[in-house]
């Protein structure tokens, strides 16, 4: 059953695939943030650089978790 959420196709391309990319953007937004709070281009970076780091660790912890299931489920 995990094996087809996983699977399951968007725009042509498995669910998986998106959750990768939706991670990835996640990651770099994160180190933007982080790196512009540090600049000082940013007045709440840090703030919202912790939101986004948050928001990739969960963000990839279920993008991991399906491909995991997907072969073991």
């Amino acid at each position: 059953m995990l094996e087809s959420i996983s699977y399951f196709l968007i725009f042509g391309k498995p669910a998986i695939f998106w959750g990768g990319l939706t991670t990835y953007f996640c990651l770099l937004m994160t180190i933007y943030l982080g790196r512009a709070a540090r600049r000082g281009k940013l007045e709440s970076g840090f703030k919202w650089h912790f939101r986004f780091a948050y928001t990739t660790a969960i963000v990839a912890t279920i993008h991991g978790g399906l491909g995991i299931l997907a072969y073991t489920g």
